[in-house]
């Protein structure tokens, strides 16, 4: 299970919800020592205030993206172009 990212670290950049799940797209930079990155997590808040959280895509040398959902897939977007294909009960 990986935590959910809280620090300068990760910056959400994108959302993405059905009935059932929800998808975070995430900016990551490692600092001065690597390229920002992107990574996508499907994420479920509970009622006792904690989540559950599941790593599902990620990609190297990328900057911006966005999401687009279906009752059965979350696609990533990026310059254009359909760079992840996932179905949502992953």
């Amino acid at each position: 299970m990986y935590s959910t990212p809280n620090s300068n670290r990760y910056k959400v950049i994108d959302v993405a919800s059905n009935e059932l799940h929800t998808f975070r797209l995430y900016q990551t930079n490692c600092g001065a020592t690597c390229d920002f990155g992107l990574l996508l997590q499907k994420e479920i808040d509970t009622p006792l205030g904690f989540r559950f959280v599941k790593e599902v895509w990620s990609m190297s040398s990328a900057y911006e993206a966005e999401l687009l959902i279906t009752p059965d897939r979350v696609q990533v977007f990026y310059e254009g172009a359909v760079v992840a294909n996932l179905e949502t009960n992953i």
